[in-house]
């Protein structure tokens, strides 16, 4: 693909999204390490040098790509349910669960958002974000208040912000290396490293059940 600079609007945007489908394939592909502003460019067919039209560092890109994620996620988590029908908890957070860990990637940028991706870009990129990460906990609050009509607010949004850190936290642990793996092996405790879905669930339903307790 020829590079021409972009002119209007439309076509920055154009550029900007295929600068983010880039960068989201060598994710999904090649190790952190590897995604470097030369493998973007390469891989979206255009000079280094004008990734910089855009975007500063390849973090800020992973920051725009962890949003459009998080967005379809919610659309997912929304389209699952019926206004004039009430769900059991246990259907709810299935849900919610199913529909988080279709995108493997929005859990692996989720996992490295507050240690890495946050740690190199720019106020503005950064603040962009947040408005961004704002505007998708902001539906899943009114998409719960829905849902669990009697849970107060205080409870909703700590749920919400309970449901996220789990889903940093837990995803490491379940994503091991053969090293990793090797070690727990030779070790006589036992341990099993948890599945995502199944702690997960498990560990929603006993969070959202709190909504409930007064």
């Amino acid at each position: 693909m020829g590079f021409s600079r972009a002119r209007t609007n439309e076509q920055k945007q154009k550029r900007i999204e295929e600068v983010m489908c880039a960068t989201a394939r060598l994710y999904d592909t090649v190790p952190y390490e590897e995604i470097t502003f030369a493998a973007i460019a390469k891989e979206a067919g255009f000079a280094r040098s004008n990734l910089y039209i855009y975007f500063t560092s390849k973090e800020e890109i992973l920051l725009e790509i962890l949003v459009s994620d998080l967005s379809s996620w919610y659309q997912n988590v929304e389209a699952s349910f019926h206004v004039r029908r009430s769900y059991a908890l246990e259907e709810v957070m299935e849900v919610w669960t199913d529909a988080l860990i279709k995108n493997e990637r929005n859990l692996s940028l989720l996992s490295i958002l507050f240690t890495v991706l946050e740690k190199n870009v720019t106020v503005e990129a950064l603040t962009k974000f947040k408005e961004g990460l704002l505007t998708v906990q902001q539906k899943c609050y009114q998409l719960l208040q829905g849902l669990f009509p009697t849970a107060s607010d205080d409870a909703l949004q700590q749920f919400l912000v309970s449901a996220f850190a789990l889903a940093q936290g837990l995803y490491p642990m379940t994503r091991l290396s053969e090293v990793q793996l090797e070690a727990i092996e030779n070790c006589t405790l036992g341990y099993v490293p948890p599945t995502f879905r199944d702690s997960y669930l498990k560990a929603c339903i006993q969070l959202a059940q709190g909504l409930f307790v007064k």
